[in-house]
């Protein structure tokens, strides 16, 4: 991970005598202990939303793969998994599939990270679309988890299109 100096007023200047970061702002200067908070702060993010992206990803690989087999005995909240048509599961499945492939593995091999964000936001837009096929056929017991993952897959988006966005590998 490479260490980048923080931002006073969203502005860092750099001594070329001394080669040290000074904020360019007269009148304040960081200390040691706000630079430590801040990097700690952005390594925490950076974290968290490795985090969730992982467990979103697994989330979405399995029940995209649900999708093709279908396996018996599924608890009762689930049971509107047997009633969706055929081309559903083919559409569901796959976009739940690659969007959790673009979650993780544009990170992992820093090609194309711009896809992360975008697959988040495939995935909220999915959960929406979900939210209304329930809401149709009176499953409101299945709202809060759509809600959750929305969430989680718009917070990811948010967190790797603006605050944190993953680096992309130089050629």
């Amino acid at each position: 991970m490479v260490y980048s100096a923080p931002k006073v007023n969203g502005e860092v200047a750099q001594s070329a005598e001394q080669g040290i970061h000074k904020p360019s702002v007269v009148g304040s200067s960081p200390t040691l202990a706000t630079l430590h908070k801040s990097h700690h702060g952005d390594l925490l993010m950076h974290t968290t939303l490795w985090v969730l992206q992982i467990i979103l990803g697994l989330y979405f690989m399995t029940l995209g793969i649900m999708h093709f087999i279908r396996p018996p005995n599924l608890p009762q909240l689930m049971s509107w998994f047997y009633e969706l048509s055929p081309m559903l599961h083919y559409f569901s499945g796959s976009a739940e599939i690659l969007g959790s492939l673009g979650l993780i593995l544009p990170g992992l091999t820093k090609v194309q990270t711009r896809l992360t964000p975008l697959a988040s936001i495939g995935l909220a837009l999915l959960m929406v679309g979900a939210a209304g096929y329930h809401i149709i056929r009176g499953e409101i017991q299945n709202l809060p988890t759509n809600i959750v993952l929305f969430s989680i897959a718009s917070y990811i988006a948010y967190g790797r299109w603006n605050k944190h966005p993953l680096p992309d590998s130089k050629k």
